[in-house]
């Protein structure tokens, strides 16, 4: 194939053939990606991002152990990165091993403070928690703390709105919510989550934000789904 030539091409270029794999990911190649990525750590074996890669390619063929093994090598050869513990946090949560994957996230998260990685330990945690109250406010606080200081933060401040939606304080949810879509006026996810929000309240306006969603996203299920609901209400 065109991508095998290239990476023949590329000799021992590190950086060349990982680019070259994240092609051949995505023409639904591994094989050749996988080719790729090994012959780029041949000449760099610390080279991150083929590591990541690699990781991120047996995610997506299903291989989470091999997965967590190369997040776990990450971490043993970067001690210093928080990616490899993101990395090892994502395929616990995948697996069901939700403790450990909280722990994975702390850990990642005292070395690189980083949004993605607070959003990732909330969702953990809020997971884990369940049905527990205590547990839940646990989960609430620590990302409450983490926006005070990033009060800009609005990936943070999105999951933070849907979790207080999910928990039953509607009011606050969608006044969160309404101070993102201030932001992102054309966002349709957040006009969908303010839809699905108000649906909750019983609130009429429920409609016209779906439908605006709709105009910004009009093959998107998830919307389509909302404005089909609440035109059967």
């Amino acid at each position: 194939t065109v991508f095998r030539q290239m990476s023949r091409l590329a000799g021992f270029d590190s950086t060349e053939l990982q680019i070259i794999a994240e092609h051949q990911i995505q023409a639904n190649d591994p094989d050749g990606a996988r080719r790729a990525l090994q012959k780029s750590l041949q000449t760099n074996p610390l080279f991150l991002p083929s590591l990541a890669t690699l990781v991120n390619l047996d995610q997506r063929t299903g291989n989470l152990e091999q997965a967590l093994l190369g997040a776990r090598n990450i971490q043993r050869l970067h001690p210093d990165s928080a990616l490899g513990y993101r990395l090892a946090g994502e395929i616990l949560s995948k697996s069901g091993r939700l403790e450990e994957a909280i722990i994975s996230f702390a850990s990642g998260l005292e070395r690189a403070p980083d949004s993605r990685l607070m959003v990732d330990l909330f969702l953990a945690r809020l997971n884990a928690a369940e049905s527990d109250p205590s547990k839940q406010a646990y989960a609430v606080q620590e990302l409450e703390q983490w926006l005070a200081v990033n009060p800009t933060d609005l990936h943070a401040t999105r999951h933070y709105a849907g979790a207080l939606i999910r928990l039953g304080e509607l009011e606050k949810g969608i006044r969160l919510y309404e101070s993102i879509s201030q932001a992102l006026p054309d966002d349709p996810a957040v006009l969908n989550s303010l839809a699905l929000a108000y649906q909750k309240m019983g609130d009429p306006r429920a409609l016209g934000y779906a439908q605006k969603a709709l105009e910004y996203a009009p093959e998107a299920a998830s919307i389509l789904d909302t404005v089909g609901w609440l035109l059967v209400e």
